[in-house]
């Protein structure tokens, strides 16, 4: 009996007075605010379920019960109580399941992006500095996260920011990848006419010899992108050659300068991005790498100002944008360049055609 999809509507729908869960897969279930009083749960599932204070669990009809779904590598599913032969006693259960009731359990699927989990991470104990990591558990390709958190705490709401917060980030590591495979094809497009120009060898030669560097290149782009998805360990930032901030933010202001000023007084593309770049430059949150990370989204979104009817140009800043907003998903939303971001994104993307 698979009682995943009615458990999520639990908050919204308390009354599972005397339901019969016997056997019921509740894996991963939101049972905040429910009222379980006389149900039956004598097989039931429990993993990684989240309950509260306004859980009730009196006079809960229970044999026996499991915290695992699948069995682990030694075919335990923690039944409780762990003895085969043994079951629970009335009141039993309650009191096991109040143990966990200051606990928030979080799986990542499919393996972990660690930049992503990290700035998740960040942002939980950020936000709620009395919360502890009470263990990370991996399990084949899949990680469980467990949280100790304060009695009241809006559990619901702690894994909803988690999963803004990785998936923002997922995403722009995404398209930094994506962006970077798409300099490097423009590279290797340049080389190839330039071999061109100054090789005498027969066309045909040339040819086959750049084929092989370009296909080789998007080997290995591909590999890139898809060891993201595999959540495996990679350096993805797109400014691993920008040391010096001074250089991009030199960069950075001539190609603003380049874009044309407001003639009326709302602020243009120019004064906005001018805003964006001292707002980024000015933060004291983001470590120098995530600002020269920033400041070239800024660097893209100006050139893309210049000629805002270029396909290629308006897909490059509809990226940047990406990336931006997931570099502020990082930070506290109180902080001045969230704010900022915030504001002058939807500003500025009229100026670019999108």
């Amino acid at each position: 009996m698979a009682f995943r999809p009615l458990l999520k509507n639990v908050v919204r729908n308390p009354g599972c007075r005397g339901a019969d869960l016997q056997h019921a897969n509740l894996t991963e279930s939101l049972a905040t605010g429910a009222d379980f009083t006389g149900a039956y749960f004598t097989g039931a599932c429990l993993e990684s379920w989240n309950t509260d204070s306004t859980t009730e669990l009196k006079a809960v009809h229970c044999d026996f019960f499991y915290f695992l779904e699948h069995p682990d590598s030694k075919g335990n599913r923690e039944r409780r109580p762990h003895h085969p032969d043994k079951t629970l006693k009335p009141g039993d259960f309650e009191k096991l399941l109040k143990e966990m009731q200051d606990l928030v359990q979080i799986w990542i699927r499919g393996g972990v992006q660690p930049e992503a989990f990290k700035s998740a991470l960040n942002t939980i104990l950020s936000e709620h500095p009395d919360a502890k990591v009470q263990g990370i558990e991996t399990r084949q390709e899949d990680v469980l996260l467990t949280l100790e958190v304060p009695a009241g705490t809006d559990k619901g709401r702690v894994e909803q920011q988690w999963e803004e917060v990785y998936q923002a980030r997922l995403t722009a590591a995404t398209a930094i990848a994506q962006l970077e495979a798409e300099k490097r094809r423009g590279n290797d497009i340049k080389e190839i006419a330039l071999s061109f120009a100054e090789n005498k060898a027969p066309i045909h030669t040339q040819i086959a010899n750049q084929i092989v560097g370009v296909g080789t290149a998007m080997t290995e782009n591909t590999d890139q992108s898809q060891s993201i998805q595999a959540g495996r360990d990679l350096n993805i930032t797109a400014t691993n050659s920008v040391v010096n901030l001074r250089d991009i933010s030199g960069t950075v202001t001539n190609t603003i300068q380049q874009l044309p000023a407001s003639d009326g007084e709302q602020p243009g593309i120019k004064e906005l991005l001018t805003e964006l770049q001292t707002a980024i430059e000015t933060d004291t949150v983001l470590s120098e790498e995530d600002k020269a990370e920033a400041l070239e989204q800024v660097k893209v979104l100006a050139e893309a100002g210049q000629n805002p009817k270029d396909g290629a140009l308006q897909k490059a800043a509809k990226t940047a944008m990406k990336v931006l907003k997931g570099t502020i998903a990082t930070l506290p939303t109180a902080t001045t360049l969230v704010e900022s971001v915030t504001k002058l994104l939807p500003l500025i993307t009229p100026f670019l055609g999108l």
